[in-house]
């Protein structure tokens, strides 16, 4: 309760205290982390005992025939897991102000994040729990009720949902946390992720009009129906429905069941992702694109027919 009342506290006081948290605890945590792993090297006698030690999947282990059975779900756990900020990032990159900076540190301008990380060697991600359980899903309650609900009341219901959801019980079971949790929500963050990538790169061709992005009137481009996406809804039914008998199976709602759909299971996010971002296309068609008259700066804004 401690640590969750630390963390309810720091985001309260806004995105500005989590980057105060972010400067003063990210040298502490990098110092402790090498002393860690001075630890363990001392202990362990070096790398090479560590690197010596059979794999327990090797012909003649315990567990040996069964790699294949554990490498997919944990390959599908970690893409999902890190799927979750993929699809959040903006709610922290809108508020960057490092390009300007990579022009004095390395002489030109870096604004694709992926080279700025490149660049920065031995920097790591930390507090992730912060920025990836509680900012997104707080954003998440504002874009509901964006006129009633503030940022601080959206972290308020996050946190409290935290504790519901009793998060101690999924983390007791490698295998329920791996397996179920992981593997299971990566079954519909798949889809989703599919979606957005084939509508900006392909439907889109990487052009949007922002000011349509956020109108509710209902000749905007971005409306559709009702302010629903008949084609995103489709392509995200396609893609978790492969996934479903597999995920029930895993939690004991029906019994065993053929090994396709538990292959399908333990791969959901890649079969989500390639089913929903196909139908999606396939659906969408592509899009026109209207390019508007230059910008005072010389930058073209893309809008749609």
């Amino acid at each position: 309760m401690l640590f969750w009342s630390l963390q309810v506290a720091i985001v309260l006081k806004g995105m500005e205290s989590i980057r105060i948290l972010e400067k003063y605890s990210a040298p502490i945590l990098i110092g402790l982390s090498a002393a860690l792993l001075m630890w363990a090297l001392s202990a362990a006698g070096g790398f090479g005992p560590m690197l010596a030690a059979p794999s327990q999947y090797a012909v003649g282990m315990p567990k040996a025939g069964q790699f294949w059975g554990v490498f997919w779900p944990a390959v599908t756990a970690n893409v999902g897991f890190w799927g979750t900020l993929s699809l959040n990032i903006p709610d922290f990159t809108r508020f960057a102000r490092i390009t300007s900076a990579t022009v004095v540190i390395y002489g030109a301008a870096v604004v694709d994040p992926v080279a700025l990380l490149g660049k920065m060697e031995g920097v790591v991600p930390i507090c992730l729990s912060l920025f990836a359980n509680i900012v997104a899903p707080a954003n998440a309650f504002v874009n509901i009720a964006p006129r009633v609900v503030s940022f601080n009341a959206g972290s308020l219901v996050t946190a409290v949902i935290g504790l519901l959801i009793m998060p101690w019980k999924l983390l007791s079971s490698s295998a329920g946390f791996v397996n179920t949790w992981l593997v299971g929500y990566s079954a519909l963050l798949g889809p989703i992720i599919g979606i957005v990538l084939a509508d900006y790169w392909i439907v889109r061709a990487r052009t949007l009009d922002v000011d349509a992005l956020y109108s509710s009137s209902t000749d905007a481009v971005y409306w559709y129906k009702g302010g629903w996406n008949p084609a995103a809804l489709a392509a995200l039914l396609a893609g978790v429905l492969p996934s479903i008998p597999g995920f029930l199976a895993t939690v004991r709602l029906i019994g065993p069941v053929d090994p396709i759909w538990k292959l399908l299971y333990d791969l959901s996010w890649f079969v989500g992702v390639a089913i929903s971002a196909s139908l999606y296309v396939a659906l969408m068609g592509k899009a026109k694109e209207m390019p508007s008259p230059p910008s005072a700066d010389g930058s073209i804004t893309f809008k749609f027919a």
